[in-house]
């Protein structure tokens, strides 16, 4: 009976019942959503927030309702969209040294033509997703002109491979790019043929104990307050970034949680590859937040702008 639901579902999706593809195409995002925003702590760590353009996606992907096994028919039937998120990329900069996390989306993203080498990627995020890309909101267009050079970026860090995320990475030649076991050669979602050919990322060791309240971390630029953590269940090898000066911190999220509403309410996203995992790494963000003064900051909260901006001790 299971089975020939979702059988059913997914038949119907194919042929078109249900998505309301072009609802959120003609709603502009939002106006009020800065480009960017910086912070520069006492010890001189500057941490740069950076819009680099929107995604869409339907309310059964934003937040992950039970049953598993119906998420993804949820998805394609689905005629409600979730308001535009902004797609995020962090810089922490440090002794004029930067670390990168997540390098955004690609413009040619909205182009069937990106993703022709998947068919099967191709069809979901053009069933489901929607983007705004435009190439002067690229991540390489727009460190530059926060004053970051691209030769700065020493380290990329890839939260996670959906297409969203690593989109410009090739933007980087020259970078160390890390990720988390799990994440690599592919996860759900991933689509690894648009990225640069031969491409292949380090993967973390976190072997540099624990952070904050996180197990273990690895430390980026060689410094002990800027590190590398896992944050699993999003995806398998899901990763932040947490940053510490003094009593502070700062914890680059990705889409471990949307914002800090999701992580009190222990809600996770939809398209959750291990949600046990997922809901785990929530409790650990709501445990840093409440143990420790900490600035969430992930890659589709629009109020993270402000809170970064705000965060400077």
């Amino acid at each position: 009976m299971r089975s020939c639901f979702v059988t059913t579902a997914v038949l119907l999706a194919l042929h078109g019942a249900g998505c309301a593809g072009s609802d959120l195409a003609r709603v502009p995002p939002p106006a009020d959503v800065p480009a960017h925003a910086v912070a520069t702590t006492p010890s001189g760590l500057t941490i740069a927030a950076v819009r680099t353009g929107w995604v869409g996606v339907k309310e059964p992907h934003w937040r992950y309702t039970p049953p598993a096994w119906l998420v993804l028919p949820r998805v394609f039937l689905s005629r409600r969209w979730h308001p535009w998120l902004p797609n995020i990329s962090y810089a922490v900069t440090a002794g004029g040294r930067t670390v990168l996390v997540d390098t955004g989306t690609d413009p040619r993203i909205g182009d069937p033509a990106y993703m022709a080498c998947d068919p099967g990627a191709r069809f979901f995020y053009g069933r489901n997703m929607r983007f705004i890309a435009p190439p002067e909101d690229t991540i390489d267009r727009r460190l530059p002109a926060l004053g970051v050079p691209l030769a700065a970026v020493e380290t990329v860090v890839i939260t996670h491979f959906h297409g969203d995320h690593p989109g410009r990475v090739d933007a980087f030649p020259g970078a160390r790019v890390l990720t988390g076991p799990g994440n690599w050669p592919g996860h759900l979602g991933a689509v690894p043929c648009t990225l640069p050919e031969g491409f292949t990322p380090e993967l973390a060791r976190f072997g540099d104990g624990p952070f904050g309240v996180f197990a273990t971390s690895q430390k980026l630029l060689g410094r002990d307050d800027v590190r590398l953590i896992p944050l699993p269940g999003h995806t398998p090898g899901h990763v932040g970034v947490l940053v510490r000066d003094g009593d502070r911190y700062w914890l680059i999220a990705g889409d471990a949680t949307f914002d800090r509403e999701e992580t009190a309410a222990l809600h996770v996203c939809g398209v959750s590859e291990d949600v046990a995992a997922a809901r785990e790494t929530q409790r650990l963000i709501g445990r840093q937040l409440e143990m420790h003064d900490t600035v969430l900051l992930p890659a589709h909260d629009a109020s993270a702008f402000g809170r970064l901006a705000g965060s400077a001790l």
